[in-house]
């Protein structure tokens, strides 16, 4: 898409909309940032995209249409703001921030959605594309913009290049030409629902494999009947993970039968890892749907176990701190609700001596 004739307004000054605001005025189309807070609670993100024409509409509520033909909504920004209400009203075209990125964007686009394990699952399959040569661009609600991502991103002469996407549900809202060539679906659980009813949470979540065409990959949790329902309605060609047993015998995926990880691909059974090989049990679902993913995207079953059985852990996502008579203590204080801090007797081991927790 060419913005020469676009006039956008952003709404909001944080990361994302900061973001989106340098990628549209650096393609010369005139820009709009609006945010309630003040000048001088600002006055960082003002200072950083100087040189280049934006305007700033601050300490106040939004502007009016006139003159603006595309709005950007960053995901902080609630839906039924006047100003967007009056948009959709007027057939004035919204974008989150994702959407914007993802139109212009010049590679393949791995998404990742859930109500937990979405930035584990994200940075493994970033690290997987690595493995495996491509230059992957890891961004979206994982804390880097995917707009911010085009800094380093050329537009042409890399042809193994993936941007690896996590997004939220406040970002797929306002997504309409979103189609991620792989959409991975970690789990559907109640979360926000102070914002949405849950068909609203549940569309919204679906809204990742929405566009897809028969081309495109679906990954989905098995073990999550949310999951497995909107993979059912998906056009595209779907591939299943599975912690709690073999999938049914005519289905792709990788799942756990015994002690080892299995996948069944192409009609072959490869076995990718035993479970005694993994440094951190906790993050196998994790694991499973990033060799899901990986399988589907033409990624050999040796790179796959490779990556696996070196992941360590995040930092504050099932970290091993210290052992203290015989007991393990762990930091998973990224968990932020019940189905995050939700684990299987025995699927924590501190990793070998000397391990980077935070690799």
């Amino acid at each position: 898409m060419l913005l020469d004739h676009a006039r956008m307004l952003i709404l909001g000054l944080g990361v994302s909309g900061e973001a989106a605001a340098v990628l549209g005025a650096s393609r010369n189309a005139p820009v709009t940032v609006t945010d309630t807070r003040s000048r001088d609670d600002l006055a960082p993100a003002l200072a950083r995209p100087a040189p280049l024409p934006i305007s700033y509409h601050l300490g106040s509520p939004p502007p009016g249409l006139d003159g603006f033909t595309l709005l950007v909504r960053s995901p902080g920004v609630p839906c039924d703001l006047p100003v967007l209400v009056e948009a959709h009203r007027r057939g004035v075209p919204v974008w989150s921030e994702i959407e914007f990125g993802a139109i212009l964007c010049p590679h393949p686009i791995t998404a990742v959605t859930g109500t937990n394990s979405k930035s584990t699952t994200t940075a493994l399959i970033g690290e997987l594309m690595r493995a495996a040569d491509h230059t992957a661009y890891v961004a979206g609600n994982i804390g880097y913009p995917l707009t911010a991502a085009f800094t380093g991103m050329p537009t042409d002469g890399d042809a193994d290049a993936v941007a690896v996407v996590e997004v939220s549900a406040g970002q797929l809202e306002d997504c309409h030409a979103f189609k991620p060539h792989i959409a991975v679906l970690t789990n559907v659980r109640p979360e926000h629902m102070d914002r949405y009813t849950w068909d609203e949470y549940v569309a919204a979540k679906s809204k990742i494999v929405r566009n897809h065409t028969p081309a495109d990959i679906t990954v989905a949790n098995f073990d999550d009947e949310w999951c497995r329902q909107i993979a059912e309605r998906s056009p595209g060609r779907t591939v299943f993970f599975s912690a709690l047993g073999p999938l049914p015998d005519d289905t792709d995926g990788v799942f756990v039968d015994g002690s080892d990880a299995v996948a069944h691909h192409d009609d072959a059974r490869i076995v990718l890892w035993a479970r005694e090989e993994l440094r951190v049990p906790g993050a196998l679902p994790n694991l499973l749907a990033m060799a899901a993913a990986g399988l589907a995207d033409g990624i050999a079953a040796a790179v796959i176990r490779d990556v696996a059985v070196a992941y360590t852990g995040r930092e504050h996502v099932i970290e091993h701190v210290a052992t203290v008579a015989a007991v393990d203590y762990v930091n998973d204080s990224k968990a932020t609700n019940p189905w995050s801090i939700a684990a299987r007797p025995g699927q924590f081991r501190r990793p070998a001596r000397g391990a980077d927790h935070r690799r």
